[in-house]
């Protein structure tokens, strides 16, 4: 067994047998263009996406603080003029993006038409053993925001009933 401690020693230790440290040829061949590029391509994507939400979500922030801001400002003038505001719609505050049946509807049959598009489009090319399944991913979470879509129509429906038999004398 040769010393790993010794200067130009080969590491031949027992516990990995044949291992030779790259040498300076070995490394000019592994650090080429081509392999820096493909190992820089996913890191650049994932700083770039991450990178992007955190912009999406300063922006909203930023919209969200802006938008206090001005209704503080309009309460206070009018407080001090001696006119009452109705309070501040909690619609304003919320994120209401996704709560709308007709939204989810909408996402639903796009994502159920893609789904159908991928997976016929696959299978009808017939490139890989099985690679047709993956166009029942969007097919599966169209199906879903579709249901997501009948449950809230459902829900809003029955409050709406309620509210009017409470109205009733």
């Amino acid at each position: 067994m040769v010393s790993a401690l010794g200067r130009g020693a080969l590491a031949t230790d027992s516990r990995y047998p044949g291992y030779q440290p790259p040498v300076a040829s070995n490394l000019a061949t592994f650090m080429t263009p081509s392999s820096i590029i493909g190992v820089s391509i996913p890191v650049v994507a994932i700083i770039l996406g991450i990178g992007a939400a955190m912009l999406a979500m300063y922006f909203d922030f930023r919209k969200k603080r802006e938008l206090i801001q001005t209704y503080h400002a309009e309460r206070m003038a009018a407080i001090e003029k001696g006119i009452e505001l109705p309070p501040l719609p909690i619609e304003y505050l919320g994120d209401t993006r996704y709560s709308s049946p007709a939204r989810a509807r909408r996402t639903g049959l796009i994502l159920l038409f893609l789904g159908i598009a991928i997976t016929l489009g696959l299978w009808g090319m017939g490139i890989g053993d099985g690679l047709w399944w993956w166009g029942l991913v969007p097919l599966g979470l169209g199906l879903a925001f579709l249901l997501i879509a009948w449950f809230e129509a459902r829900d809003s429906r029955r409050s709406g009933e309620q509210s009017l038999r409470s109205d009733l004398p």
